[in-house]
Parts: structure tokens; C-alpha cells; sequence
């Protein structure tokens, strides 16, 4: 019995912490709050004004829009979004579309500059927040050192930046990916890279790119994707609107891994129920055999005395007992 008590505890100590990290894995818990328009009165921050839901500024009220859209103040009354670690100061947020326009910190005021933080196209996809298929009509402006002069109308060199030893220069419409330096000379590495205006000048200047740096970029934002996306599902465009209507679809892959994770767990919940029911008869079945082989020798005992008794020759006991 004892063994069976040990057996069954060591089941619930191996059961329980899988069926708590299946729980925690697949069960999304939804906070209400981020779902729930919340009514608070709007702020601003330097030439941005109008800042309201689902924006806020750091250091407001919990109630007041929602905090995976928290913006900063500086000390110079501008409005800050961080994104990939990077620091952008907001040009201009339009409620209707959706859509804030945001410019690299370093770039914003047009001056010879690197970007304060590179940021591919890949960054804003695996930022929940905003949308990467929002940047339409948008481009990339690719800064790259090179340790040798390059002639090619493409590269734009920078004069802030130029030394005996290397070169650094700006590609406009130059898409570069998080595999290499694609399309690069062998004597240039790759820098850094941020959104850019889309131009229709071929191959634009170096002033002419620093004012649409200057300008900046336009991130659309969904909740309702951010939402979807947190519950492991998908977000596609549904309708080409302004502002742009998406839907909600479930991930096939995270669906299946989910189903077989259930099937498994099932068969594994199923063969712990099994085990402990063969295991119950086991005891069972040793407790019994047990008993049986204390019973059968206990009776083996007078048997062998009777035994002895009725062989030839064999005084009974009776008797001795007489003659004492």
C-alpha cells in the first residue's frame, strides 16, 4: 500500500508541472483593459498635439491610452516613439489613416549624420505594434563605409564623415536584408539603414536625401492586429481602406503544433491513468499472494504432525503423555 501511495505521488508531481506549462503556453489571457477604448483627455507635447488613444505620454494617468503606445516628452518638447532600441521624434499623428510619421533622431533636423539606429523592414514585422505592410510608397536610404573611393552615381558620400582611410556614403532606394551586404562593392561594409520618402529624382542627391531623411517615415498601426497577434494568431489586409480594415485568422501552424500537443498530452494523461490502474492490480495481486502463501503454510503445518503420527512404528503423543 505504501508503494502504491508513492507511486501515485510521484504521478501528480510529474503530471502537474506539464499540464501547468501546457496551460501557460496555449491559454492567452486576454487584459480587457488594452481591448477598452479609455476615455482620458488628450495631451500634447511640443508641435504635437491631439496625443489620445491609443497613444500616450510617459508618466500619465493608467488610464489614459494604451501603454504598448507610450511616447515620450523630452526636456526640448519633443515627442519621442521608441522602436527596435532606436529613438524617433514624431512629426505628425493622423487618427483617420491610422498612420504617425516619425523621423530618426539623428536625421530629423537635416544635418550630416548617421542614424541613430538601424531599422529593416524585418524589425517593424516583429514589432507587434505597427504594421510593415503600411509602408507604401516608401523606400530605404542604406549607409555604408567603404575603404576605398567609390565612383558610382548611387553612392552619395557624406562629407561629415570622409577621411584619408575610408569613405562613408548613403544608397537612396537601396533595400537591404538581414542576410548581408547585398549589392554592395567588396571594399564596402554595410552600416545602417532606415525608411525613407519614396523619390521620383533618380539617384538624388546627397541634400536631396537628407531632406527626405528629414522628413521622415509613416508606420501605420492596427490594435486590433496587435491584439490577434498576441493571441498567436494572424493579421492580414482585408480591405483597402483609409484607414485599412485587416482580419483576424487563425495561424494553421500554430494550430497544428497546438493539436498535437493536445494529442500528446492526452496520450500521456491517458498512459499515467493506465499505469496507476495496472499498478493498483499489481499491489493488489501482491498483497493477495502474499496472504495466500501465509495461509497455505499455517495449514502445511498440522498436516506434517498427522503425518508423522500415522507412520509405523510412531508413538503417539497421547500416550507419553500417560506414561510421564
Amino acid at each position: 500500500m505504501r508503494n502504491q501511495v508513492m507511486f501515485n505521488r510521484g504521478v501528480s508531481t510529474t503530471l502537474m508541472p506539464a499540464l501547468l506549462v501546457f496551460l501557460l503556453f496555449f491559454i492567452n489571457v486576454d487584459v480587457q483593459a488594452r481591448n477598452v477604448v479609455q476615455e482620458c483627455a488628450p495631451s500634447s507635447c511640443g508641435n504635437v498635439r491631439n496625443i489620445s488613444y491609443p497613444f500616450r505620454l510617459k508618466g500619465e494617468p493608467n488610464n489614459c491610452g494604451d501603454p504598448d503606445y507610450e511616447l515620450t516628452c523630452d526636456n526640448n518638447n519633443d515627442t519621442i516613439l521608441e522602436l527596435n532600441s532606436g529613438r524617433y521624434y514624431v512629426k505628425q499623428i493622423s487618427y483617420d489613416r491610422h498612420i504617425i510619421r516619425v523621423a530618426d533622431i539623428n536625421l530629423s533636423d537635416g544635418n550630416c549624420s548617421l542614424p541613430n539606429k538601424s531599422l529593416l523592414r524585418q524589425d517593424i514585422e516583429n514589432d507587434r505594434r505597427f504594421r510593415a505592410d503600411l509602408l507604401i510608397g516608401r523606400t530605404s536610404a542604406s549607409f555604408v563605409n567603404c575603404s576605398t573611393p567609390i565612383d558610382d552615381p548611387k553612392y552619395r558620400s557624406l562629407p561629415c564623415f570622409a577621411t584619408n582611410t575610408s569613405n562613408a556614403y548613403v544608397l537612396y532606394d537601396h533595400q537591404q536584408t538581414l542576410s548581408g551586404d547585398s549589392g554592395l562593392y567588396n571594399s564596402c561594409t554595410f552600416i545602417s539603414v532606415v525608411p525613407a520618402v519614396l523619390s521620383n529624382a533618380n539617384n538624388p542627391s546627397y541634400e536631396t536625401i537628407q531632406k527626405l531623411l528629414q522628413r521622415g517615415f509613416d508606420l501605420g498601426w492596427s490594435v486590433e492586429c496587435r491584439n490577434c497577434l498576441r493571441k498567436g494568431k494572424s493579421c492580414s489586409l482585408s480591405e483597402i481602406t483609409d484607414p485599412l480594415i485587416f482580419q483576424c485568422d487563425d495561424n494553421w501552424v500554430l494550430e497544428t503544433i497546438k493539436n498535437v500537443m493536445l494529442a500528446l498530452l492526452r496520450d500521456v494523461v491517458l498512459s499515467l491513468i493506465a499505469l496507476s490502474f495496472i499498478a493498483r492490480i499489481i499491489v493488489v495481486l501482491l498483497l493477495m499472494s502474499v496472504f495466500l502463501i501465509y495461509k497455505l503454510q499455517n495449514k502445511q503445518k498440522p498436516i506434517i504432525v498427522i503425518d508423522k503420527f500415522l507412520q509405523p512404528g510412531a508413538r503417539p503423543r497421547t500416550s507419553s503423555l500417560l506414561n510421564s
